[in-house]
């Protein structure tokens, strides 16, 4: 029902994945809910009262389809966002990932939408020149593409080069609750007893799938060269995926299978990040690394690789090394194992500071009011006057 004296915001989302529904909500937590109301709706997945429970919206909606009957026009989805729209009549659409996205565009040209945000989450999303030719025809004034990082948006100009403008792609920031992150931190002592690990160990963690472009292979190896420098040393690594066993076999070849503990899959594994001395991610591919921000915010030093979105989201509070390359990431760590403890915690201050100063809420909020497209959608002040 279309609400006169609040503006309705819509929210719509590929899944209900736990990354998909905390980014629904970062988009959600911007609109008051005295002067908003916002719907968040999940175009694959059947109704789950878990994902409706987390969601943060006043109302949630699971479009029910799957995965492959989303391909093509999609015309069911199609009818019935339609229906919605016009029930709804939304002043602002976000929409996360492509098929969303899509589903958007074509809507845009049965009704008025006054501001709409596609947000890729990805690399290459517009390899597929059926969808670059799409957006030439479909992108309107009151329209942008986003990337949740520099690296993700300058991708989709260099793939959209020649087709739209390249100051229709922005950037927005995947951002991160600090408050509320720091509320479900565990201690240390607890989120190694909780993990099983020694307390008086030094402690390389990462949290993450077991997958080819996470590269924990070259974690294997980098620890492996520096076992005999690294007494005290263990390396924990938390995921699950298609390269368990192999990594757990290089684990044996290298020798240090004793020294490395996989944790498998930990629900809200961010909870325990203080539980390590220093977080590794050696991605070959990585749109933002939304885990570097949750171990930052327990004040872990970072060790990251010079990969697309790695480098923005670390900045100057970390370590950055090239992919695959062993070598440098094994001197980076031992450069952490021997620093003194102090040194170490300076560091740990240097990351939280990074990550409160540039991927806040409040940094976030800032940028998004401070568009024009939605100053004029939602015919409000820039945020700084708001406040």
């Amino acid at each position: 029902m279309y609400n006169k004296t609040r503006k309705n915001i819509l929210i719509l989302c590929h899944h209900y994945a736990t990354n998909f529904i905390d980014v629904c909500n970062q988009y959600s937590h911007l609109f008051p809910a005295d002067r908003y109301q916002v719907t968040i709706a999940y175009l694959c997945g059947a109704p789950d009262a878990a994902a409706r429970e987390r969601t943060q919206a006043a109302e949630v909606i699971f479009f029910d389809e799957s995965r492959k009957n989303v391909r093509g026009l999609k015309l069911g989805s199609l009818l019935r966002l339609r229906k919605l729209c016009r029930e709804k009549r939304f002043s602002l659409v976000v929409c996360h990932r492509w098929k969303p996205g899509y589903l958007m565009l074509l809507m845009a040209r049965l009704m008025p939408v006054p501001a709409l945000f596609i947000v890729m989450h990805e690399l290459n999303t517009f390899k597929n020149i059926a969808r670059r030719i799409l957006v030439s025809l479909f992108l309107r004034k009151n329209m942008l593409l986003a990337g949740v990082s520099n690296a993700v948006r300058d991708n989709i100009r260099q793939s959209l080069r020649g087709f739209i403008a390249p100051q229709r792609v922005i950037t927005l920031y995947n951002c991160i609750d600090i408050a509320a992150v720091q509320e479900y931190l565990a201690e240390r002592s607890v989120a190694r007893d909780f993990l099983q690990l020694p307390q008086d160990a030094f402690v390389f963690g990462t949290l993450g799938r077991l997958h080819p472009v996470k590269d924990q292979l070259t974690m294997l190896r980098a620890f492996a060269a520096s076992q005999l420098e690294m007494p005290h040393a263990m390396l924990v690594i938390m995921g699950e995926g298609e390269m368990e066993r192999p990594l757990k076999q290089a684990a044996r070849d290298l020798k240090i299978a004793d020294r490395v503990i996989f944790k498998g899959f930990v629900p809200e594994g961010y909870r325990y990040m203080r539980a390590f001395d220093v977080f590794l991610l050696t991605s070959t591919r990585e749109a933002f690394g939304r885990v570097l921000p949750e171990a930052m915010l327990a004040k872990v030093p970072a060790i990251g690789t010079r990969t697309h979105g790695i480098p923005e989201v670390i900045g100057d509070a970390g370590v950055i090394i090239a992919p695959r390359d062993d070598q440098a990431l094994a001197r980076a760590m031992r450069m952490f194992y021997q620093m003194p403890l102090a040194e170490k915690a300076q560091w740990g201050e240097r990351a939280y500071a990074h990550i409160e100063n540039n991927f806040s809420y409040d940094c976030f909020r800032q940028t998004f009011f401070a568009l024009p497209i939605v100053q004029a959608a939602l015919n409000c002040v820039p945020q700084e006057k708001m406040q």
